[in-house]
């Protein structure tokens, strides 16, 4: 070990100084893929796919060669921190922390070697790394915000004396945001004497409600400012909206439960119905309204399904915001619109919708169209269940009814039950299975024979969607085994071959995956040709290839957004807690006209449906919205 005493991460720190400077700590726990990507927008571009700078790769590589971390980092280091990498690793060396899968651990050893000494464990550029790091894994499982106390507690785990204080000073810093909640204002107190005069010593000691640290408060909550500002900014979006309706004013909304709720409010949502989609009730409306309508979906995959029901000029959200898709601008950039149709809100999360409600003009109505009973967003956030909640907006639930046992199916599941499946048009099939590799046999049964030749959907048109990516009947046992049968060959061109069906996750989860097929091997990469994307080809460049995956099977979280033929849902055993109610209903409802489910013989699968998740995410965009509303007036029902 480096001389001094060891700084604690995860427990303690027992790798060498040795192994820090060969990399050797490092291999051993390779980087992995990100959790919870930032909520962005995303489209496939040139811009996507372009090189970093080689002048600035390799001064990050001396970076890194110097502390002692493997120089492969470099490229990812640079997307993480951007151009100016190099010195913000030399100045500040725990910001390798802000590098996926980076271990407090491994930036410790980083910081120590290329300091040449022991590092203290409070220095504030340690505590303020830990915080940050410890804020994005949360966003990772969707927090938007986080406990000071919670924190501070995990600071003190990784050797932090003065862990609250260290929160404070990240505060002060401006690293984080932070927010006191506190009781909420009383307007008038009994027997209180304004004309009275106040105590010069209370007057001292009064505390200042505006530092959050300070005064009484139920807790304190501390946020990464991207997602602070974004749920503030979304908060104040829907209160202008709401504000500036008039319900005199505008198009002559019909005589029904969403026609009346959109003539009084600005913003209004619509819960759908189990499986429902496109949302029937407010496509009707726009198809009838005398206005200027705009309806846009979640992901390209929605876009096309919007398409294919007779809905002209469907945009992406993404594409409506960056000004690829929709409707002209006024000249201060707002949309040209009296109504905006949003399908699967619900899985948009705060930047996004800050950015889609931003380009709203005053007395236009937004109409946020979503199921939030499905698993919650990938990214973090729940804006749309937030919004629900608030007490501030109408909400309006769909009355159509699935149809078929597969429709029947979804609205049991949704309420919680799985009633016995008899489906003589094999509209739904259950297939037990004894084993983990029994289960993956028959999937591939399902999906390269079985489903084709009794149903006539191509393979093509199937999805296998599993809880997890691990496990050994999780999405890399399964397109192993699929990809024997559908596409075998040797991985030629960096683990691919062409015809193999592949999927590419964007950086702005809450756009949906990509589904595409490998076309082409050119001297840059591969050439894919993606499902939703017409036109050529795109080329994924060689040092991007690991952001590939093979697609025929999904994790059920990665196929929100999405809709195909035939879904077999695969349910394994070992899976756990991971099968919940929402995870079981998120599954069946991707199926549009075929659903197998391939589940343990005798397992506990209507438990799993019975039970919802443990805990909720932490966000912050409740509150917002009571303190806007409480600034502009607006009444909470």
């Amino acid at each position: 070990m480096l001389d001094g005493p060891a700084i604690p991460a995860s427990g303690e720190a027992t790798a060498s100084a040795e192994q820090a400077r060969d990399g050797a700590l490092f291999d051993a726990r390779p980087a992995e893929p990100p959790r919870g990507a930032p909520d962005a927008g995303f489209a496939v571009s040139a811009s996507f796919d372009v090189e970093p700078d080689e002048s600035a790769v390799e001064a990050v590589r001396e970076v890194l060669a110097a502390g002692g971390a493997p120089v492969r980092l470099a490229a990812q280091a640079l997307g993480a921190l951007g151009p100016e990498a190099a010195d913000q690793l030399r100045d500040d060396p725990w910001n390798l922390l802000a590098l996926s899968g980076i271990s407090p651990q491994q930036a410790d050893l980083f910081a120590q070697t290329g300091l040449g000494r022991a590092a203290d464990p409070d220095d504030p550029r340690r505590t303020r790394a830990l915080i940050v790091w410890h804020l994005t894994r949360a966003a990772g499982e969707g927090h938007t915000a986080a406990d000071a106390a919670a924190v501070a507690s995990v600071l003190g785990g990784f050797g932090v004396q003065d862990g609250l204080g260290a929160v404070r000073a990240a505060y002060e810093n401006g690293r984080v945001m932070a927010f006191a909640e506190r009781p909420e204002p009383v307007d008038e107190v009994e027997g209180f004497d304004e004309g009275a005069d106040l105590d010069d010593d209370f007057e001292e000691e009064a505390p200042d409600l505006d530092d959050p640290f300070s005064g009484p408060s139920e807790r304190v909550l501390v946020a990464l400012e991207r997602h602070a500002l974004a749920e503030e900014g979304v908060a104040e979006a829907v209160v202008r909206l709401m504000s500036t309706a008039e319900a005199s004013d505008g198009p002559a909304w019909p005589a029904s439960p969403l026609g009346e709720a959109l003539r009084a409010a600005g913003v209004v949502l619509y819960v759908t119905g189990a499986g429902e989609d496109p949302p029937a009730a407010p496509l009707a409306l726009t198809r009838t309204v005398d206005a200027r309508v705009a309806v846009a979906a979640a992901t390209l995959d929605g876009r096309g399904r919007l398409a294919g029901v007779g809905v002209e000029g469907a945009v992406t959200v993404h594409g409506l915001i960056v000004g690829a898709e929709g409707p002209a601008r006024s000249p201060d950039g707002l949309l040209d619109v009296d109504l905006l149709v949003v399908a699967e809100a619900h899985l948009l999360g705060p930047q996004t919708v800050e950015a889609l409600l931003e380009a709203v003009p005053d007395a236009a109505r937004v109409l946020l169209c979503g199921d939030p009973d499905e698993l919650e967003p990938a990214g973090p956030g729940r804006v749309f269940a937030d919004l629900r909640d608030s007490g501030l907006v109408p909400v309006v639930g769909s009355r159509e009814r699935g149809a078929g046992v597969l429709g029947s199916l979804t609205v049991a599941v949704r309420a919680g039950s799985l009633p016995p499946v008899d489906s003589p048009d094999r509209q739904v099939v259950l297939v037990g299975a004894r084993s983990a590799a029994e289960a993956v046999h028959r999937c591939v049964q399902l999906v390269g024979d079985s489903i084709p030749r009794a149903l006539g959907i191509p393979a093509d048109d199937v999805l296998v969607v599993t809880p997890a990516g691990g496990g050994s009947a999780g999405t890399s046992a399964l397109n192993t085994a699929l990809k024997e049968r559908l596409n075998p060959g040797p991985g030629k061109y960096g683990g691919f071959d062409i015809g193999d069906r592949v999927v590419r996750i964007p950086q702005g989860r809450d756009t949906g995956l990509l589904e595409g097929r490998v076309v082409e091997a050119v001297p840059d990469g591969l050439a894919v040709a993606y499902r939703d994307l017409p036109g050529d080809p795109v080329t994924v460049p060689r040092a991007r290839l690991g952001e590939l995956r093979h697609g025929w099977a999904v994790t059920v979280r990665q196929a929100l957004g999405l809709r195909r033929p035939g879904i077999v849902a695969m349910l394994p055993g070992d899976a756990g807690a991971l099968v919940t109610r929402a995870l079981v209903y998120t599954a069946f409802t991707r199926a549009q006209r075929h659903l197998s489910i391939v589940y343990p013989a005798g397992g506990n699968l209507p438990q799993a449906v019975a039970r919802t998740a443990d805990g909720t995410r932490t966000t912050r965009l409740g509150a917002a919205l009571r303190e806007a509303a409480r600034e502009s007036g607006l009444i909470l029902h």
